[in-house]
């Protein structure tokens, strides 16, 4: 998952679209209108074009560029999404898997959902294609993104905090009422899903390793000159356990040099370890897998500019089977801003240095988080009913929002993102509501435990996390 950072697909200058060069090389541009011409044929033989549709300027998100193509008589538009890296040196038998998985899964999500995601086409797993390079054929929704309508809302009569928040609680119901749907979806393992390559309509015959970005050597490329952009991948999984999930990135890491550094991993992981036993405990046993989406922040949903209905849910790259302690009944990620601190900067006035970033106050995020948890069992309780059975049944199900704040930002931080800031802000939430063996008093708890590298805690130490823990994560007004 990536970290609390706000990126959007944007129109591209020249200095945008450089990043994309290896790719943008073997693009055959000439060929877009034909190609999207005669799959509009497959699809639509009823409506015969008298021309060819019109290709647009390119937009582009942080790892994939993105061609409108538009079909003026038929008022149709469409998308063309190549990634970054599919380029003949960069593209990988891993990449093609986890893009045909990614175009058959939403495929799988329209077919078993009214969930409003784009609907695919067609794809190519391969560079040998008349365009010269890997894509998917998507359709286009129209609406404008929901940070823009999160932070500007029109003014109405009743323009008030309390009006934007009631404005703000339609917004999260229809959010809630599309992820409580992938509920439905549920596996016995965690990674991509696997179809039949022979059967274009078929349910997910398996699991299988899903790519996920391996951010230090990500972090190095970017500290070049110039800065290198071009994503690194690492397969994961298939997952057996939660367990194996949270901990995957920590597996691939070695010893850090520094104290401070290893102390950071070995508290990590201890907490991880922690949150695996309560879910383990309060589900009697192992955890399900869900389908997810990857990336659940602000940016990926498209709302209605009048009223600000949903009507969109897109970039689904990565769509896999997540533990259900991080599955698709978890907090929105922009309303746990506040407990990353690393990429949080609500000032007075909610504007963050650069004068253009918004954020949300601590209270108004908290205040957010309770409208959408119940909005979250209301949901549910619209799904279940007339089923037999319920999901709550399974045990375990109150903390699957809640319990989210928690296990989302321990996720970013195995992951590398702002490690030091979310254990720091997590062990001292832990202080504030349990007793903690710091001579020096609880705000220094942290620190303590950072620069002890792999050194032996305190007694009580242990035991104060992990109580701590528990009480955080069954704690649904945090």
């Amino acid at each position: 998952m990536p970290p609390h950072d706000i990126p959007s697909p944007v129109a591209s200058d020249e200095d945008d679209l450089e990043r994309f060069t290896p790719v943008l090389a073997l693009l055959q541009l000439s060929e877009i209108p034909g190609a999207a011409a005669r799959l509009w044929a497959t699809k639509n033989p009823e409506k015969t074009l008298s021309g060819l549709p019109v290709v647009g300027g390119p937009l582009h998100g942080s790892y994939h560029i993105l061609f409108p193509v538009e079909f003026p008589e038929q008022g149709a538009k469409w998308l063309l999404k190549i990634p970054i890296n599919g380029a003949a040196e960069h593209w990988d038998e891993l990449s093609a898997e986890q893009l045909q998985s990614e175009a058959r899964t939403m495929q799988f999500i329209k077919r078993r959902t009214s969930i409003p995601l784009p609907e695919v086409f067609g794809f190519s797993t391969s560079l040998a294609n008349p365009l010269g390079c890997p894509h998917i054929w998507l359709s286009f929704i129209p609406g404008v993104s929901l940070y823009d309508f999160w932070f500007n809302t029109p003014p109405t009569a009743d323009d008030d905090d309390d009006a934007l928040h009631r404005r703000r609680i339609q917004i999260l119901k229809d959010v809630a009422s599309a992820m409580v749907q992938l509920g439905q979806l549920r596996f016995p393992k965690g990674g991509r899903l696997v179809f039949d390559a022979g059967d274009d309509n078929g349910d997910p015959v398996g699991v299988g390793p899903q790519r996920q970005l391996d951010d230090a050597a990500c972090q190095k490329r970017l500290m070049r000159d110039p800065p290198d952009y071009m994503p690194v991948y690492f397969a994961a999984g298939p997952f057996k356990t939660a367990r194996e999930f949270y901990t995957c990135p920590l597996e691939r890491e070695a010893m850090p040099p520094l104290a401070i550094l290893a102390g950071q991993q070995r508290l990590l992981r201890f907490l991880l370890d922690c949150m695996a036993d309560f879910f383990e405990g309060v589900k009697g046993g192992g955890e399900e897998f869900v389908l997810t989406h990857p990336d659940f922040d602000i940016q990926n949903f498209i709302v209605s500019p009048t009223d600000g209905r949903l009507v969109g849910i897109i970039d689904w790259d990565g769509v896999g089977a997540w533990p259900v302690s991080l599955g698709n009944l978890r907090y929105p990620g922009w309303l746990t801003r506040d407990w990353d601190p690393g990429m949080y900067g609500y000032g007075e006035d909610g504007v963050l240095a650069d004068g253009v970033t918004r954020e949300d106050s601590p209270e108004t995020l908290q205040r957010c988080r309770w409208a959408y948890w119940k909005a979250v069992r209301d949901s549910l309780e619209e799904l279940e009913a007339g089923q037999a059975g319920s999901r709550e049944g399974k045990g375990g199900g109150e903390y699957e929002t809640s319990a989210t704040i928690i296990t989302e930002n321990l996720h970013i931080a195995a992951a590398g993102n702002g490690r030091a800031n979310i254990l720091k802000k997590i062990v001292d939430e832990i202080a504030a509501v349990v007793d903690v063996p710091c001579e020096n008093g609880p705000e220094f708890f942290y620190m303590e435990l950072a620069m002890a590298g792999q050194g032996e805690w305190k007694d009580g130490v242990k035991e104060a996390l992990r109580a701590g823990l528990e009480t955080l994560l069954r704690d649904q007004l945090l």
